[in-house]
């Protein structure tokens, strides 16, 4: 993360992820023992050396779960550093699913209150892609690399394993079916997983982005990253909205809305659509 030369010797200071590194010219190195889990953003040294100045990135989140912009509720705070893919909360009660590399390695926590507990953790190399809560909010299921762990409430596992990754983007209602993406030809396409017989069902002939689903399993997505799509169950396709210049970057959904990331050149900014007439706002 950053780079700093010794003020009076021929190596350099260097700060990867939580650890501080000192680089020799000689390309040996010596780990300069400084105890955290938190980001090093950056490190240098003070004049006389015996001294090293020292920056933390430390990313802290509020979650507020909120249908309109009244009577918002806080659901929690996170203070983690680390890549944190959107978190999920249980539809049933507080508990929450989020996602930090805060101790060097992709971990997905379950938050019960105040209580955390690291339920699942990718290799160094591996990625965890998705999760998500059952709509009874009963069973977890989270994707790394080549593998599907189901986690229900004593937690209890089981395992899939699979011929290619998934990318988990939700779960089907009243159906033991997961939505996911599956990656073919580097572009993703969104399918139906079964967790009876593990068959894996195409929802689109084409390459879409963005999948997610609503209560009734309609399946909102972005085409050609301008266009959001709603497909019934059927298979029948509505376009909701085109853009002309801005592209579209995620979905978001809720009850009663749908909400879309959209950025341009300059910015982000969010678009929300009502689930009964699909008005904009």
């Amino acid at each position: 993360n950053s780079i700093d030369w010794h003020p009076n010797e021929r190596s350099l200071l260097l700060t990867k992820s939580n650890k501080l590194i000192l680089l020799n010219l000689d390309g040996s190195i010596n780990d300069i023992n400084y105890a955290t889990d938190k980001n090093v953003s950056s490190a240098m040294f003070a004049l006389s050396a015996s001294t090293i100045y020292i920056e933390h990135s430390y990313l802290h989140m509020s979650l507020i779960e909120s249908e309109d912009i009244n009577g918002d509720i806080i659901l929690s705070d996170l203070s983690y550093s680390g890549a944190n893919l959107f978190p999920k909360h249980n539809a049933i009660n507080s508990k929450l699913l989020f996602q930090s590399d805060h101790s060097g390695l992709q971990t997905l926590y379950l938050k019960d209150g105040e209580n955390e507990i690291a339920i699942g953790q990718a290799a160094k190399g591996e990625h965890i892609n998705g999760y998500t809560w059952s709509t009874d909010g009963q069973e977890i299921a989270y994707a790394i690399n080549k593998e599907i762990t189901i986690k229900d409430e004593k937690g209890v596992s089981k395992k899939i394993k699979l011929e290619s990754s998934l990318y988990i983007r939700g779960w089907f209602q009243n159906d033991n079916k997961l939505l996911v993406n599956q990656m073919i030809g580097g572009k993703p396409y969104p399918a139906a997983l079964s967790l009876m017989d593990f068959t894996i069902e195409k929802l689109s002939e084409s390459s879409v982005s963005c999948a997610v689903l609503e209560k009734n399993n309609n399946l909102f997505f972005v085409q050609n990253d301008q266009q959001l799509i709603k497909q019934t169950p059927d298979g029948k396709r509505q376009v909701i909205h085109n853009l002309v210049n801005d592209q579209y970057d995620d979905l978001f959904i809720s009850k009663k809305f749908l909400y879309a990331s959209v950025k341009n050149e300059n910015t982000y900014y969010v678009q929300k659509f009502d689930l009964i007439n699909l008005s904009l706002s």
